[in-house]
């Protein structure tokens, strides 16, 4: 039977054990890694049946559906909540917040007047209900062809399935003034194919779609709580922590309970690989995971052993999360352009810089700066002995 909090969004034995389970991992202490986790796992199993009050009944849902709902999170059937944020319209106003801003975030301005229609007239506004539905998007936090595309190869998975995502195939023109109201909008109308970076793409709402309190405020994304731990991240952090182990077998089995699921297909132990486990947390835990943190900790593990020539000694250099992003992320591997802005990065952005003022307070000794950062060439080899 699982243990729930007596307070929504108080931080749990449990909690505090999937946030160990990480730091074990960062320092390579694998065995303490399985042990949290599988303590973690105990008190969270996944949840495998639809749930929820009027929302498990929604004709053409599923349980991710579900689960993804924010009046959900700490709904008492959840079992898979290990900690969660509490951000509700009924809370007092000087802890409520403006909203969760994930319809703006991550769903493309489909509503914009660039948007043209077959006669060039504008084919989309932002107002009807097909503007409250979608959202007032504008793709601040434009996900790449990786998250969108490129990782949804099983045609079974139900995360893809039942109306959970609004394809870029489905967006359609709402204009009641367009000649083509009501028609799919059309990329090869647009000014310039680069408007279809943040103005046409597919997204996950079941995970972005949270409606604002009422139809007169703009439907950026609402008041909800929000997933800080859940126990599929716990089952991919085992799975982790037994691939590092070389317990294929064991890493398998956990990348697959969270796999089946989904009704998506298993990977064979044979087929496990430090890729395919962060391919399972970007399908499970988009919007959710911290994504950069998990990719670092994942290289300095790399380079700490000596994995694929990483090295601790050139790690700003040459490091694994560097080339998984170029190899995944077709902004940065094609230079992609967003009007001013050019999409660029570099191996030593791996670690973010030293703030300035931080080294510049402290008078008293010397503080390194990260590597490729200004200031860097200022760094002193660190003390071996203490002296007086």
């Amino acid at each position: 039977m699982a243990t729930r909090n007596h307070h929504p969004g108080a931080p749990s034995q449990a909690a505090g054990q999937h946030l160990l389970a990480k730091v074990y991992l960062a320092n390579r202490q694998y065995e303490k890694a399985v042990e949290v986790a599988t303590a973690v796992i105990g008190k969270h199993p996944l949840m495998q049946a639809r749930f929820g009050a009027v929302v498990a009944t929604t004709p053409g849902r599923n349980l991710f559906w579900d689960l993804h709902r924010p009046q959900n999170v700490h709904n008492s059937a959840n079992t898979e909540t290990i900690l969660g944020t509490l951000d509700r319209n009924d809370l007092p106003d000087e802890v409520r917040t403006d909203g969760l801003y994930t319809m703006r975030n991550y769903h493309p301005a489909w509503w914009n007047a660039r948007v043209r229609d077959s006669q060039a007239g504008r084919g989309t506004i932002d107002r009807g209900a097909v503007y409250d539905t979608l959202g007032r998007g504008n793709s601040n936090l434009r996900p790449s062809n990786y998250y969108l595309y490129d990782i949804w190869t099983d045609k079974d998975d139900l995360r893809r399935k039942d109306g959970n995502w609004v394809f870029q195939e489905e967006l359609i023109y709402n204009n009641p003034a367009s000649v083509d109201f009501g028609k799919p909008i059309d990329p090869r109308n647009f000014g310039a194919l680069a408007d279809t970076f943040q103005h046409y793409h597919s997204f996950p709402y079941y995970i972005t779609y949270v409606p604002q309190a009422t139809t007169e405020q703009v439907p950026n994304g609402g008041n909800g709580d929000w997933y800080v731990f859940r126990s599929a991240e716990t089952y991919l952090l085992r799975a982790e922590a037994y691939y590092w182990l070389g317990k294929l077998d064991l890493a398998a089995t956990d990348l697959n309970a969270v796999r089946s699921r989904a009704g998506a297909a298993p990977v064979a132990s044979g087929a496990m690989s430090i890729e395919a486990i962060l391919d399972e947390r970007a399908r499970e835990l988009f919007a959710e995971e911290h994504r950069k943190s998990e990719l670092v900790r994942v290289s300095y593990i790399m380079a700490a052993e000596g994995i694929d020539g990483y090295s601790l000694e050139t790690f700003s250099e040459h490091n694994f999360w560097y080339d998984r992003v170029m190899a995944t992320n077709n902004f940065y591997r094609d230079h992609v352009r967003w009007g001013s802005s050019e999409c660029r990065i570099s191996p030593y952005h791996v670690l973010f810089p030293v703030p300035a003022d931080v080294i510049n307070t402290n008078t008293l000794g010397v503080i390194n700066q990260n590597k490729g950062y200004p200031g860097a060439e200022n760094n002193l080899p660190p003390l071996t002995e203490i002296t007086d």
